[in-house]
């Protein structure tokens, strides 16, 4: 049995593992089912990658701060935004949930097709690097910013040179799970606060005002528990290896829980479409 500190460290070593197998794959020319099969693994290890740097954020995935911060600052580079930007974004995310002023609500404005939106989730992901890289909050250092975009603009040049010195390196471990990776997390990001419109910020309630997920326990776990997102709204200090036991044996069982299968959420994202910031 892993001890449940170690959760994050066995992640990070299968994450690393698939992408060591996936380069000697392609590098001793194994079967392009190989490559494909691995670059799928590793697009859904993306999903938890980006959750990782979510709860390094909230100091949640390492028991020192430190460690939260490196590893928040490497795996944040690897999808392309700034690690004290994101947290920034994503505190006063917490802070303002559901109100005028909660900085996703830019994410949320356009009223297109779901099967078109789906189509376009990996613009859609990048439209979120975006607005996370253009966030501004008066707590950040230059030095802060240059040293977070260095290791942004050391992986740029690596996927660059992996694609003029061999192409397929650039797209079994990048283009492929990349695709992947922002198909399911569009998808999630259009579940976590779904059917919940803008609020005064005197509400009280708005701090539950998110969905639940229910998915397979093995997907839950690569993704960190991210499924979860009205529990983590409530209690954002609990460790993400602690929230299945206690989503189980506590949240799930009071009045507040608010839980959709993966499948009910899908059917309601087709039939009632993506979602927009209203206020009430």
């Amino acid at each position: 049995m892993i001890s449940k500190k170690l959760n994050t460290y066995f992640f990070i070593t299968i994450f690393f593992i698939l992408n060591l197998l996936s380069m000697l794959i392609i590098h001793y020319e194994f079967s392009v089912i190989y490559n494909i099969i691995f670059s799928i693994l590793l697009g859904i290890f993306y999903v938890g990658v980006l959750e990782l740097v979510h709860q390094c954020t909230h100091n949640n995935a390492f028991d020192r701060k430190v460690e939260n911060i490196y590893w928040g600052v490497f795996f944040s580079s690897l999808i392309h935004f700034n690690f004290k930007k994101y947290k920034n974004f994503h505190m006063d995310h917490h802070i303002y949930v559901c109100t005028t002023k909660d900085p996703e609500n830019e994410l949320y404005t356009n009223e297109i097709n779901p099967i078109i939106q789906i189509l376009l989730a990996p613009i859609f992901f990048y439209k979120f690097c975006y607005v996370v890289m253009k966030y501004k909050r008066n707590n950040i250092s230059e030095n802060e910013k240059h040293h977070s975009n260095i290791f942004i603009y050391i992986y740029i040049i690596i996927m660059m040179l992996s694609l003029y010195f061999n192409y397929k390196y650039f797209l079994y471990l990048y283009c492929i799970p990349f695709l992947i990776f922002t198909y399911i997390d569009f998808l999630f990001n259009q579940a976590e606060h779904y059917g919940y419109d803008q609020v005064p910020i005197t509400d009280k309630d708005r701090i539950i005002y998110a969905n639940n997920i229910e998915l397979p326990f093995i997907f839950s776990w690569v993704f960190l528990f991210r499924n979860y997102h009205q529990l983590h709204h409530r209690y954002p200090k609990i460790k993400w290896y602690n929230s299945y036991e206690f989503y189980i044996h506590n949240f799930s069982k009071l009045p507040c829980c608010s839980t959709k299968s993966y499948f009910e959420f899908l059917k309601e994202f087709i039939m009632n479409g993506v979602r927009i910031v209203k206020a009430k």
